[in-house]
């Protein structure tokens, strides 16, 4: 037998916290910066204008080995790239608004989602990246530290393959 929504189930889950938001790097950007939203094509628009090479997808850039440093991390570190979130599209910034996610995984490297989440959430937002060792163990520490049947409720941004430094 098929399984039907329940969307007051489904509210109700995600007010206790059962739910994480995944955000992919196709809803990002505002239309005025990237028109597809989708934040991998405009690094790799940014890349190409630049560069001496013509890369075809961000993937190329990620896994070219002649580059000693990744091109898009050279344009955030020389200030050609600032990650504000200004530029965060205004559907996932209201959707921030409800504070209804506290624990969110990204699967974009860059720093526009965090950006956004720092201002809604401020000092109380914990950032993970799985690639850091120090992140990762200080996260299990306060899940840990939560008592038996207590949730772990504090506002937590996980980047789930890595998080470029700005």
């Amino acid at each position: 037998m098929p399984r039907r929504f329940n969307m007051n189930k489904f509210i109700r889950d995600v007010l206790n916290d059962k739910y994480a938001l995944v955000i992919g790097n196709e809803i990002i950007l505002d239309e005025g910066v990237e028109p597809n939203h989708d934040v991998h094509q405009y690094f790799l628009r940014k890349v190409n204008e630049v560069s001496a090479v013509e890369y075809s997808s961000y993937y190329d850039i990620a896994l070219d080995k002649s580059e000693r440093i990744n091109p898009v991390r050279q344009l955030v570190e020389s200030g050609d790239i600032c990650f504000d979130e200004k530029y965060v599209s205004k559907e996932l910034k209201a959707l921030f608004e409800t504070r209804l996610f506290n624990t969110v995984l990204t699967t974009t490297t860059d720093g526009y989602l965090e950006a956004l989440m720092r201002r809604v959430y401020g000092r109380d937002l914990r950032v993970v990246n799985v690639y850091d060792k120090d992140t990762v163990d200080e996260l299990q520490k306060a899940r840990k530290a939560c008592r038996r049947g207590q949730k772990y409720n504090q506002p937590t941004l996980i980047y789930v393959f890595g998080k470029m430094e700005e």
